[in-house]
């Protein structure tokens, strides 16, 4: 008889639960462990929406609530530690209301008065958060040292970005996170997690014993699902899909890796896949979609890509340093730093050059570039989500059938679908590149942006089952400039090998039209 297989649970953020309703869970308790019998006792933690804090948060609790019988059969089990009860404060800032800063206000205190009962303590009728966090605190250590867990710290402040009482939140939370370096003499662990890192915030510029363990190595693999943890967990659902299915189980793999892996939070860590996209993918059985991305909406990335004219092929070829990512100041919102504390982008080569470490970034996986690219399309052309199979399969089309004019039809015709006062602000050569790179990358082909050759740097080079196309571009010059360049640099050479018929295609945007208004077409002949 077949064994019955765990449940896979994608929306149970109790370890408590989890474990009780004999839920899968993949042992992550040797880094519990690490944190618990470690050097420090103070731990930030930043990582995508979704991708496990909460149960993470909960796993302590049940550590330092002494529960070890949940804890049979996983490695925390077998290692030293003495399971002494604390005083566990929980604060999930997702439990929050934000809206104003007396509605933020109202609702911590009201939070605290929860979390009080729990604990069998009567606070006060003070009105003021941090002050009611500072009395629950004190009260609390008359049990013992207290643990103080905070989950989605962040939450009041990304809520209430480009809100005029943006500052009176940013203030209020400030000192309600002050009263944790007041009360070190009480505390015996804390963990704080989030999705971004603000700089001024007093967590980071007060609590300098804050260890933030967001790309250490040692904890970089702590969240999300290795591909080795993936196979030793998962692989009899992932037969019984191949097997009703009938597929090939190498490709399957592949293609799931290729769909939900590839985040990476230190240069020298394995990558890992996000654990709510891949559990859901197994509740649909087998289904290849975006989950990740349909649980949120990047409004802010959206308004912050528009108005910091995003240039996605110069964004992803950049190469910085940490301190550029490591943590943002909220009131001067940078678009690349929280797409990487955001995880839309993550680590993808690392380097030292002139003694300095340098990162370059690119999109983890396709569930979430295609999905990331998708919404960029909406929000540099209409305020509704344009129907993109359509608009792909036209341009698949023209793509099929070698038709340049049609092509630069389409495109002009996309261009020309933008509002005016959206155009109005993006008349720069990057606003024609990247909505060029979402369409072009979206495409069932391989697509290049700026390619290096030993004769110069091709700004666009799409290679279609039948043919290859180059594009180079100009910005108020002349479709011609743009073709001699392509010719004189020898271009076409590097894929002369290939055999396919090479498309040379020249294009002129102009800021004055808004549009295309010049392209020339060669076909580059073989010798």
């Amino acid at each position: 008889m077949e064994a019955k297989l765990k449940r896979i649970a994608t929306d149970i953020y109790s370890f408590e639960d989890l474990i009780s309703r004999n839920s899968l869970y993949v042992d992550k308790t040797d880094f519990i462990h690490e944190m618990l019998t470690g050097d420090t006792d103070y731990f930030f933690l930043s990582r995508p929406r979704r991708f496990g804090k909460s149960l993470t948060i909960s796993t302590l609790k049940a550590v330092f609530q002494g529960k070890r019988e949940l804890f049979k059969g996983l490695k925390i089990e077998h290692l030293d530690y003495d399971w002494k009860e604390y005083p566990v404060i929980h604060l999930d800032m997702g439990r929050v209301a934000t809206e104003t800063r007396e509605i933020l206000n109202e609702s911590l205190n009201n939070l605290l008065h929860i979390l009080a009962e729990d604990l069998n303590i009567i606070l006060s009728e003070a009105i003021y958060a941090p002050h009611l966090f500072q009395e629950l605190i004190n009260k609390a250590y008359k049990m013992g040292k207290v643990v103080l867990l905070i989950d989605e710290y962040d939450k009041p402040l990304t809520d209430n970005f480009g809100m005029p009482h943006l500052e009176e939140v940013r203030i209020l939370m400030e000192n309600f996170y002050a009263v944790v370096k007041a009360s070190d003499p009480y505390l015996r662990f804390v963990l704080m997690t989030g999705v971004a890192k603000f700089a001024k915030v007093s967590i980071f510029s007060k609590l300098n014993n804050l260890y933030d363990i967001t790309m250490d190595s040692q904890y970089a693999c702590m969240l999300g699902y290795t591909q080795e943890e993936l196979e030793d967990n998962f692989t009899p659902y992932l037969d019984k899909i191949v097997a009703e299915q009938g597929l090939v189980k190498e490709d399957f793999m592949a293609e799931i890796k290729l769909f939900y892996n590839g985040y990476k939070f230190d240069e020298n860590a394995s990558t890992v896949y996000n654990p709510v996209s891949f559990g859901m993918f197994l509740k649909n059985k087998g289904k290849f979609k975006n989950y990740w991305f349909a649980t949120g909406t990047p409004s802010l990335l959206m308004k912050l890509a528009k108005e910091q004219s995003l240039d996605l092929t110069e964004m992803l070829s950049r190469r910085v340093e940490s301190i550029y990512f490591d943590a943002f100041d909220i009131s001067k919102l940078q678009l690349m730093p929280l797409l990487i504390q955001t995880g839309y982008l993550t680590i993808d080569n690392a380097e030292i050059i002139d003694g300095r470490m340098r990162y370059q970034f690119d999109f983890p996986n396709v569930e979430v570039e295609e999905a990331f690219l998708t919404h960029i399309l909406t929000a540099y052309s209409t305020d509704s989500l344009p129907d993109t199979t359509d608009l792909l399969d036209r341009f698949k089309k023209h793509l099929d059938s070698e038709n340049i004019d049609d092509l630069i039809q389409e495109l002009q015709s996309f261009y020309a679908s933008i509002p005016y006062d959206l155009n109005n602000k993006a008349s720069t050569e990057a606003y024609y590149h990247t909505v060029f790179y979402c369409i072009f990358h979206l495409l069932p082909y391989r697509f290049n942006a700026e390619m290096h050759t030993n004769k110069g740097r091709i700004d666009a080079v799409c290679e279609s089952y039948k043919a290859v196309f180059i594009f180079e571009f100009k910005h108020n010059e002349s479709a011609e400039i743009a073709m001699d360049q392509t010719k004189t640099r020898g271009y076409a050479d590097k894929y002369a090998s290939l055999g396919k018929p090479i498309h040379l295609v020249a294009i002129n945007f102009s800021s004055d039209d808004k549009n295309i208004t010049e392209s020339k077409h060669e076909i580059c002949a073989l010798n």
